[in-house]
């Protein structure tokens, strides 16, 4: 009977562990430099009251705390409501292929938790959105039921940046927005928060093949629409060949649309990963594939944020 206890215990461990999940991305930005302001507006549309928290550790400059805190403030208002959420920041140097880029973000996740038929490896932020969705709807059946306790959703952080050590001095931390040569803080952090939010890909090429090699872990909803858009799915090369004709268009029933940066040239860590910027969507110029110096993308303002929690992040109850 001990046995089997402890081989019982062994096995939910076990399952336990592999249900933890890190869903790792980079920001990639342009060295090129190019004066636009897009500043947040004074009168704006208020989605929702999602608290944000950033954690700083010792190797953040204390300049850095203020504007990070102000981009929290600004994504707060355009998200649907959530529970709390927590951001551990530090600096650092980054390494592996992506030790250029200006920043990595790691968002926290789980592999098949829950009862989520269509999505089998979310982010915490959508889990969380899901169960307050789903306590105002009186539902308990995508996750709710399958929370163990309340430390589950306060102990560990949802997500995790790291900011390059060795291009800080390449950014502005200024509130007022004007950057000058500089990359503008509070829009790169924008950039990192929906990133971590879970709109980025780790879609690849293969060499052996040249054709499209999908993600290694199991997809995140963002990954399944694009998985979904791009069709052909025993078909790795006319998957590549749709994901390098320039942009790949994200659309469903509704009226909304985005495009994907889908460069004719493949980019690991970029096709795939950014928007080609469209006047009527805040999110494609805040995650443009071009953004660079001297670009201040801070407004949040526009009619896509039901669409892109519900249809791109899998924001349902």
């Amino acid at each position: 009977m001990k046995h089997i206890i402890t081989s019982s215990l062994l096995l939910i461990i076990v399952l336990v562990a592999r249900a933890d999940n890190d869903i790792e991305s980079f920001n990639i930005v342009s060295y090129n430099y190019v004066n636009r302001v897009d500043d947040i507006h004074i009168i704006r549309q208020i989605n929702g009251g999602t608290v944000i928290t950033p954690i700083f550790d010792a190797s953040c400059p204390e300049e850095m705390k203020g504007s990070f805190a102000y981009a929290c403030k600004i994504l707060e208002e355009y998200m649907p409501p959530c529970l709390p959420l927590k951001v551990n920041v530090s600096c650092g140097r980054l390494s592996g292929s992506y030790r250029n880029a200006i920043s990595k973000v790691i968002a926290k996740g789980k592999e098949d938790f829950g009862n989520n038929d269509r999505y089998s490896n979310a982010t915490m932020s959508m889990i969380k959105g899901v169960i307050l969705s789903e306590l105002c709807y009186g539902s308990s059946r995508s996750y709710l039921d399958s929370i163990p306790d309340v430390a589950f959703l306060t102990q560990k952080p949802d997500l995790e940046i790291t900011y390059n050590e060795q291009m800080l001095n390449e950014i502005s931390f200024s509130l007022e927005p004007n950057p000058g040569q500089k990359y503008d803080f509070i829009s790169l952090v924008l950039r990192d928060l929906l990133k971590g939010l879970g709109l980025t890909s780790s879609y690849r090429s293969d060499p052996a093949t040249r054709g499209l090699q999908n993600p290694s872990q199991k997809m995140t909803p963002f990954e399944s629409f694009i998985n979904e858009t791009l069709g052909n799915y025993d078909n790795p090369f006319a998957r590549m060949s749709n994901a390098t004709r320039g942009y790949l268009t994200l659309k469903t029933l509704s009226r909304e649309q985005l495009k994907l940066y889908a460069p004719n040239i493949w980019q690991n860590g970029v096709s795939l990963n950014y928007f080609i910027p469209q006047d009527d969507s805040s999110v494609s110029q805040i995650l443009s594939y071009m953004f660079c110096k001297g670009m201040v993308t801070r407004s949040l303002d526009d009619d896509y944020s039901q669409w892109i929690f519900r249809e791109l992040l899998g924001w349902k109850p």
